[in-house]
């Protein structure tokens, strides 16, 4: 945990222009592939098997947890690298 939860907070706030484009990286230009994402996540992996889109949930999920550990650890890193240089 940061010593600096005010810091923190700000670098991520203002850090969005950077995760729309790593967004637009993920699920193209207009975002077309972030609803099929969504309902991937919020749907059990048991029912997706029946259906037989097993990998597509299993992919989409993984991308969008990758994409939420990027975004946080971005917003993480430039937290210390601030706080090494400026204290």
């Amino acid at each position: 945990m940061p010593d600096h939860p005010i810091l923190l907070f700000f670098v991520f706030v203002l850090s969005f222009p950077l995760y729309r484009l790593l967004a637009q990286a993920f699920y193209g230009d207009n975002f077309e592939n972030l609803p099929e994402a969504l309902r991937f996540i919020f749907t059990n992996d048991f029912e997706s098997m029946k259906k037989g889109k097993f990998w597509q949930d299993w992919d989409a999920s993984l991308k969008f947890k990758f994409f939420l550990v990027f975004c946080g650890l971005w917003a993480l890193a430039i937290t210390e690298i601030i706080v090494k240089i400026f204290y």
